[in-house]
């Protein structure tokens, strides 16, 4: 009978020490000490690169939140800023209702799209610095709803040391046409794939379609696999198919008294032993004109 009162007693105290904390006046400092310790703790538990294009790089990234508290947690809104090496990637806000419950973890499933700009700095970053690793920081900020002691905003901080992660580039290098046997040799084009990270990637299913305006296109298929080392560039030789016949009967003037935009899409999966890389999705976009293309095609004659 004795141990009952007890258990009930210290429970009362715990619940006691919860709504004091929340209520009474502290400073800023000492209200952070405290939440470090009996307060939600946030982690990250996993982040997965799902696309990379020359303008956005896109991510699934799933956030843990473990409630420690002898009451249930409802939160209105999760603010968060994502940053590399200090540098904000991101500054966004989660406003889905969340109830993470008395002594247990929600998780929430966040896609987050870093823009070419925030990309651009911190590319810039690790190579001003020569980073071959970089820390990852998620700081939140949660507007909480806690039973008796009401509405409360507490800050979580989460962050981890990890490779930096830098995005692979493709490049066209050369392009011959074949301008007088179009239809039957196709275009020969070499592409250059830059594999700008500390670890290996392996390339599979690439695949590009090459468009002169709207009158042309032609399909490459890359091998099916093809190893990046650490740091590398690779040089693949492709032909294509003319899948357009309106180049054809278009062709001369298209190709040599026209000076038409180009395009070249590229995309295929990457695989890696990087866990936020592998399985990504690489998809680029090279733009240009067709002067610049007759420039490649002079320089490879010439060689």
């Amino acid at each position: 009978m004795k141990s009952r009162i007890w258990i009930l007693i210290i429970f009362l105290l715990l619940i006691i020490g919860t709504i004091w904390w929340c209520n009474a006046p502290q400073t800023a400092d000492s209200r952070q000490n405290a939440a470090d310790k009996i307060l939600p703790n946030l982690s990250v538990t996993s982040v997965t690169i799902t696309e990379i294009n020359k303008d956005l790089v896109k991510m699934d990234c799933r956030i843990a939140f473990d409630n420690p508290l002898l009451v249930n947690i409802n939160t209105t809104r999760i603010s968060y800023r994502v940053l590399v090496d200090s540098v904000q990637i991101l500054n966004s806000e989660y406003n889905e209702p969340l109830i993470i419950r008395s002594g247990d973890t929600s998780f929430v499933e966040l896609q987050l799209a870093l823009d070419a700009e925030a990309l651009s700095k911190v590319l810039k970053h690790f190579e001003i610095n020569k980073t071959d690793s970089a820390e990852y920081a998620v700081h939140a900020m949660m507007d909480i709803d806690v039973p008796i002691a009401g509405e409360k905003q507490i800050k979580m901080n989460f962050s981890r040391r990890l490779p930096a992660l830098k995005v692979p580039g493709v490049k066209l290098e050369e392009l011959d046409l074949n301008l007088l046997q179009l239809r039957k040799k196709g275009v020969d084009i070499v592409l250059l794939i830059e594999n700008p990270n500390e670890f290996e990637i392996h390339l599979h299913d690439g695949r590009f379609n090459f468009y002169i305006d709207e009158y042309f296109a032609v399909q490459g298929i890359l091998d099916p696999d093809i190893l990046l080392p650490p740091g590398s560039s690779e040089y693949i030789t492709v032909n294509a198919n003319i899948q357009d016949s309106k180049l054809i009967k278009t062709g001369w003037e298209l190709l040599i008294g026209k000076d038409a935009p180009f395009s070249l899409h590229f995309n295929g999966v990457l695989r890696s032993e990087n866990n936020m890389l592998d399985h990504s999705k690489l998809n680029m976009v090279i733009n240009g004109r067709m002067d610049e293309v007759r420039e490649i095609m002079k320089k490879v004659k010439s060689q």
